[in-house]
């Protein structure tokens, strides 16, 4: 089902009128003040005019950080990238992204598995792959990973045994062992 596009918001015009009521108010206060305190007549137009302007600004700003962020949280809601950036829901940034080390306890060994993916994509991951009972890339929710990331992960998790290969070939697939089918459960519960 194609996505339908969000109505535009003209972010502009919104921060235009949030600006003149600003200017409006901060001129019907300086006006009162000039007139009481005798001071120059063109103060109040000055403090309207630079206050109009700083509304129109941070109004600006404030209305284009919550579109994005009320785009993010409908991506995420409706599992859709409506605003085509490859992503669905808020997207990272690369200095967000960093090796999350899982720590695993077979018996008494002691694992590290570092994984280039943040707690909440892991924690997505996991859900993806006990619902769906397999470990694979058509598995996994749209946007969560690229397939060199995914090939990556999936390189790490059969290192450290939570996967295995189930037969020969590039082709045949990964199938997930007893540690990590335990391992999901952890971080799906």
């Amino acid at each position: 089902m194609p996505a339908t596009p969000t109505p535009a918001r003209d972010t502009a015009g919104q921060a235009a009128i949030a600006a003149g009521a600003v200017a409006a108010a901060v001129f019907a206060v300086a006006l009162l003040v000039t007139l009481l305190a005798r001071l120059p007549w063109w103060l109040p137009v000055l403090t309207a005019l630079i206050a109009g302007l700083l509304g129109f600004a941070v109004s600006g700003l404030l209305l284009v950080v919550d579109n994005r962020r009320l785009v993010w949280h409908a991506e995420g809601l409706m599992r859709v990238d409506l605003d085509r950036d490859g992503v669905v829901g808020r997207p990272l940034m690369q200095a967000e992204r960093q090796l999350v080390t899982l720590e695993l306890k077979d018996g008494k060994r002691l694992r590290y598995v570092d994984l280039p993916l943040t707690e909440d994509e892991i924690s997505q991951m996991a859900r993806a792959v006990k619902r769906s009972g397999v470990f694979s890339r058509r598995a996994m929710p749209e946007g969560l990973m690229s397939t060199e990331v995914y090939q990556e992960v999936k390189d790490r998790l059969l290192a450290a045994g939570l996967l295995r290969e189930r037969g020969a070939g590039p082709s045949a697939g990964v199938e997930l062992t007893g540690s990590g089918r335990a391992w999901i459960g952890r971080y799906t519960e």
